[in-house]
C-alpha cells in the first residue's frame, strides 16, 4: 500500500511538472506573439499592411511578369469598389498599352467625383514626393447615343490576373485603399477603346501588326443556308480590311455603310474585300443571283478578335 502511494505521489508529481513545461511553452509563445506584435505596431505596419507594401514592391517593375509584344490591347479592369470602376459604357474594360515589358491600363470611370490615384498604398500617397497620377477628361459614347465626359486614369500593370493595390482620393481629401485586377487580355481597335461600348464605321485603326491573319466570326442573318462561310483579316499600316468568303458563287456585290463593293470570285466562290471594325457588328447586305430575281440579304457579321494569333498583337 506504501509503494502504491509512493507511486501515486512520483506520478501526481510527475504531471504537475508536465503542466508547468506546457504553461511555460506557451507564455514564451504568447510573449513572443505579444512581442512580434508590439513591433508591428510600432512600426506602423500590420500584416495586411505588409502584404499591401510587399505588393506595391513588386509594382515598381522589379517583378513585372507582363509577357506581351509591344502594343494595344483591350482587357478587363475589377475593382473591389463600387465607386472605383470602369464606366458602364465600357462594359468594365480599359485599354492596355504595352512598351518594352511595362505595361499601364487606361480606364475612364463612371465620373468626376475621384480627382487622383496612386500607385500603391494610401498610406504612401500622403507622403512628401508620392507621386499622384493625374486624370485626363475623356468623352464618354453611351449605347443610346448619348455622350458626356468622365475622369480617365493610366494605371501602371505589374501583372495580369492577379490583384494588387492602388489608392484614390475623392473631392474631399480622402484616400482610400483598393484591390484592382487586370485579366482577359485581348488585341483591340484603336476605335472602340476610344469611343465607349458605341457602335462603329466599317472603317479603323487597329493596334495590330501587319500582316495577314484568319479570324474567326459571328454570322447570322438570311435564311441559314448561305452567308459567309470564311473570313481572313489584313492589317496594313493601322488600317484593318476583311476578305469574306462566301458559301457560293452566287453573290454579286454587297453593300456596306452605303458603299457597294463587287465580287472577287475566288475557288468557285464570290469574295468580298470590305473595311472592317473587331468586335463590333457590321451590318452587311448581299445581293445574290440565285434566284430568278436579285435578291438582297442582310447579314450581321462580328468579328473575334480573340481567336486572332498572339503574334498579331502589336507594333
Amino acid at each position: 500500500m506504501k509503494d502504491y502511494n509512493k507511486l501515486s505521489r512520483w506520478i501526481l508529481t510527475g504531471l504537475v511538472s508536465v503542466g508547468i513545461i506546457l504553461s511555460g511553452c506557451g507564455g514564451s509563445g504568447s510573449a513572443s506573439s505579444a512581442a512580434t506584435s508590439g513591433s508591428t505596431a510600432a512600426s506602423g505596419t500590420s500584416s495586411a499592411g505588409s502584404s499591401a507594401i510587399s505588393s506595391a514592391a513588386s509594382q515598381s517593375g522589379s517583378e513585372s511578369r507582363i509577357d506581351l509584344a509591344d502594343g494595344t490591347y483591350e482587357a478587363k479592369f475589377d475593382t473591389d469598389s463600387t465607386m472605383f470602376k470602369v464606366n458602364e459604357a465600357n462594359d468594365e474594360k480599359g485599354t492596355l498599352t504595352v512598351k518594352d515589358g511595362v505595361a499601364t491600363i487606361h480606364i475612364t470611370l463612371a465620373g468626376k467625383s475621384i480627382v487622383n490615384v496612386f500607385y500603391g498604398t494610401s498610406e504612401d500617397a500622403k507622403k512628401e514626393g508620392a507621386k499622384l497620377i493625374e486624370p485626363s477628361t475623356d468623352t464618354v459614347k453611351y449605347s443610346d447615343g448619348e455622350t458626356g465626359e468622365a475622369l480617365g486614369f493610366d494605371i501602371p500593370v505589374p501583372y495580369l490576373d492577379e490583384e494588387y493595390i492602388v489608392a484614390i482620393v475623392g473631392t474631399k481629401g480622402n484616400w482610400y485603399d483598393h484591390k484592382v485586377k487586370v485579366s482577359e487580355v485581348k488585341p483591340r481597335t484603336e476605335e472602340s477603346s476610344s469611343s465607349g461600348s458605341a457602335g462603329s464605321s466599317a472603317s479603323s485603326s487597329v493596334a495590330l501588326k501587319n500582316g495577314e491573319y484568319k479570324i474567326e466570326f459571328d454570322c447570322t442573318g438570311g435564311s441559314g443556308r448561305g452567308g459567309v462561310e470564311a473570313a481572313t483579316v489584313t492589317i496594313k499600316d493601322g488600317k484593318t480590311e476583311v476578305k469574306l468568303t462566301m458559301t457560293s458563287a452566287s453573290y454579286s456585290k454587297v453593300v456596306v455603310d452605303g458603299k457597294t463593293y463587287e465580287s472577287k470570285p475566288e475557288g468557285g466562290k464570290s469574295t468580298f474585300t470590305i473595311p472592317a471594325v473587331l468586335d463590333s457588328p457590321m451590318e452587311i447586305t448581299a445581293t445574290t443571283e440565285a434566284m430568278s430575281q436579285p435578291h438582297d440579304i442582310k447579314y450581321i457579321v462580328t468579328l473575334k478578335s480573340s481567336s486572332l494569333p498572339a503574334s498579331a498583337a502589336g507594333n
